[in-house]
């Protein structure tokens, strides 16, 4: 079973001693990574969005990462023109796809979908429009955020970075063809324009068969 992880689901799986409730799930699931039953991926945007890497990574993003590889994890390629790099990592602590051809034709089918739905990166597009005033010359891409200055903007920012991670994770997981995507995330606070709305999901698995599931659907599954 081949699983996608998304970002807040890494602390509770590699250290499951620290979840309260759902430490019984983590354990299960943390154990069938290290029996190899489990073939657990998280996507690059854990480092490349989330991680903030057009900045030095901060300590904590980097722990999480090792501690997830550590455990036999591989990273999702998420590939996007102009996107975000970094150079860390060596490639063998990458995933490889039978078919590169197939797994970037796709990413690029599904990611575009989403943002066709002003999802994923589409928010990252909206919030830069905003914030440039509708002043022409000015670039719409993820480094136009930095022009956030109120509390306001800077929380949209905030959020509209979130749903760019979570929008090109579920193109990586498509793209790579991958089984489930765990996530404990339910856009409580984003809503319905997010890709991981309730609504979002249902379209995902109804159109590109995406799976969804949470630390104890998944733990359930492995009993």
């Amino acid at each position: 079973m081949r699983v996608t992880f998304d970002t807040n689901t890494l602390d509770p799986i590699t250290r499951p001693a620290f979840k309260g409730g759902l430490q019984a799930a983590c354990i299960t699931i943390h154990q069938s990574l290290i029996s190899r039953r489990l073939e657990g991926y998280f996507c690059e945007t854990v480092l490349t969005v989330e991680g903030g890497a057009r900045q030095p990574l901060r300590e904590d993003t980097l722990a999480r990462a090792r501690r997830a590889l550590d455990l036999g994890m591989r990273i999702l390629r998420s590939p996007r023109a102009g996107g975000i790099r970094i150079d860390l990592l060596g490639d063998e602590l990458y995933a490889k796809a039978a078919d590169e051809a197939a797994r970037l034709e796709r990413n690029d089918l599904i990611a575009a979908a989403i943002e066709r739905r002003g999802l994923g990166f589409a928010r990252v597009t909206k919030m830069a429009r905003k914030l440039s005033g509708g002043v022409a010359g000015f670039a719409h891409g993820p480094a136009s955020l930095d022009r956030a200055i109120t509390p306001t903007e800077k929380r949209r920012a905030a959020r509209a970075i979130a749903e760019w991670a979570d929008g090109d994770s579920v193109a990586a997981h498509h793209g790579y063809a991958n089984d489930l995507f765990c996530t404990q995330d339910r856009a409580t606070k984003a809503g319905r324009y997010s890709v991981m709305h309730p609504a979002q999901r249902g379209w995902l698995r109804r159109v590109y068969g995406v799976e969804f599931v949470t630390i104890a659907e998944l733990a359930a599954l492995l009993q």
